[in-house]
């Protein structure tokens, strides 16, 4: 089985990005399409990328502000897990492991493309939220 990696660095708190990785509100943020259930251990969460597409997750693990493990419902043996770590300077990294891909499945290149995409878009929502945040603090 092959892993898709990536990884982004954020300026946010762990607490802001934890919420944003768990709250609906939150995710519906920074996934495309529509996004329905909870982030939760033995909860499940339900992401419509787009028309006929689905993507059933139950959480496994949710570590507050640490590590959070979704484990694809049905079939799949998909697993993916968020990861978070400190930096220096306000800033934190979020890894992003996809686990389960048949290294043969010719939708891994563009699921990775799109993890890039996802993340680049949950970054700017956390960074360019914090101007307002300061502004009405």
């Amino acid at each position: 089985m092959t892993t898709i990696r990536n990884a982004v660095n954020i300026r946010t708190s762990p607490t802001a990005l934890w919420a944003t990785l768990t709250q609906i509100d939150g995710l519906r943020r920074w996934h495309r399409g529509t996004v329905e259930g909870e982030v939760a251990p033995g909860s499940l969460l339900i992401l419509r990328p787009k028309p006929g597409l689905r993507f059933d997750w139950h959480t496994t693990v949710a570590e507050p502000a640490a590590r959070l493990v979704l484990e694809a419902a049905g079939s799949s043996s998909r697993k993916v897990s968020f990861i978070l770590s400190d930096l220096p300077e306000g800033r934190i990294r979020l890894d992003v492991e996809d686990e389960g891909w048949d290294g043969t499945d010719p939708s891994m290149a563009i699921c990775s493309t799109e993890w890039g995409a996802a993340l680049d878009r949950l970054r700017s929502h956390l960074e360019e939220a914090r101007p307002l945040q300061e502004l009405n603090a």
